[in-house]
């Protein structure tokens, strides 16, 4: 991999890259990279450690938020989706001093410094020489494994729904 830092990117602009991966359509995902993970970096190598970090960021935060908002009556599920969702979809209306105040404060400038280190950690032991098993294959794993996840949340979200209203 080039080089052994990847420079970070700041909060918003990872939620903003989640926001742009999780909401690319099925038959889309894995043809092309959104547009703010293009202009995330110039090599490669550090695209891919953004969108995986990204999405990383976006799943921790919405765990850690569901956990503080959780009630008895609604899994914890539905809190994590209603914030990623939620918060991905209004990010490009609104201000980037506001997209930092859906970040818990539990989310501080130490563990984006250990997310990236974990993701480049791993990014470095991907070769790219193998043909299928590198590290843009792990990538197009995850970004897959990342919509089935959120078709899933989605699909228990309007079957809790649905029984509500039944």
């Amino acid at each position: 991999m080039a080089g052994d830092s990847v420079t970070p990117l700041l909060p918003w602009e990872l939620i903003l890259i989640a926001h742009d991966l999780t909401s690319t359509d099925w038959p889309e995902l894995g043809l092309h990279l959104p547009k703010s993970l293009l202009e995330s970096s110039e090599i490669p190598e550090e695209r891919i450690i953004h969108g995986l970090v990204a999405l990383l960021l976006i799943r921790i935060v919405a765990l850690v938020r569901s956990r503080a908002t959780t009630t008895t009556t609604v899994p914890v599920h539905v809190h994590q989706h209603k914030f990623a969702s939620t918060a991905a979809d209004s990010l490009k209306k609104i201000t980037k001093n506001e997209q930092l105040s859906v970040m818990p404060p539990e989310i501080t400038s130490e563990v984006y410094a250990q997310l990236y280190q974990f993701v480049s950690v791993i990014a470095r032991e991907y070769r790219i020489e193998p043909k299928y098993h590198n590290l843009y294959h792990a990538f197009h794993v995850t970004i897959c494994c990342n919509k089935l996840l959120s078709i899933l949340i989605e699909e228990s979200i309007r079957a809790s729904e649905d029984l509500k209203k039944n």
